[in-house]
């Protein structure tokens, strides 16, 4: 995961082979991105202007890449917003089953270590939690996103034993 403030500017910078990086889901008010970056084009640099959490593809034009995470907030180098809980879940870590309390979600989005999301849970108007089985996954870090008004307002880490 990357940490950025608005304004910032993140660079991805070739190295070999042709890649292409895109956004995958972002914050209202973004603006999406999708750059080549090979011999000739050799970086792609994208300037922060929304406050959330940006998700990114970067694969090799053969295969699916990695994805990545940004999380945007409110001063550069003070994750503000990362310190302002909107959500929490427990217990953390958990074996196989992970409570999620949230406000105001449209759904619930888990992820793994490489970016690629492994649940979506939609969330009724009025709910305030979730019980997430995980049971099928591995165990390892993933992370939960909570979504609403069509972007990711929140992002936490959790742990499976």
């Amino acid at each position: 995961m990357t940490y950025a403030g608005i304004g910032d500017t993140i660079q991805w910078v070739w190295l070999s082979g042709i890649h292409t990086t895109e956004s995958i889901s972002i914050p209202s008010g973004a603006a999406q991105w999708a750059s080549d970056i090979d011999a000739s084009t050799t970086s792609f640099s994208y300037v922060v202007t929304v406050v959330g959490t940006y998700i990114y593809d970067c694969h090799a034009s053969f295969s699916h890449g990695m994805d990545g995470i940004i999380e945007v907030a409110t001063v550069a180098g003070m994750p503000t917003l990362l310190n302002r809980r909107l959500s929490k879940a427990y217990p953390n870590p958990f074996t196989d089953k992970i409570t999620v309390e949230f406000t105001n979600a449209e759904s619930i989005c888990v992820y793994n270590l490489m970016g690629q999301r492994t649940e979506t849970i939609a969330v009724n108007k009025g709910q305030a939690e979730v019980v997430i089985d995980l049971s099928r996954n591995s165990k390892g870090i993933y992370f939960y996103s909570i979504v609403a008004a069509g972007g990711i307002i929140e992002t936490r880490k959790i742990v499976k034993l």
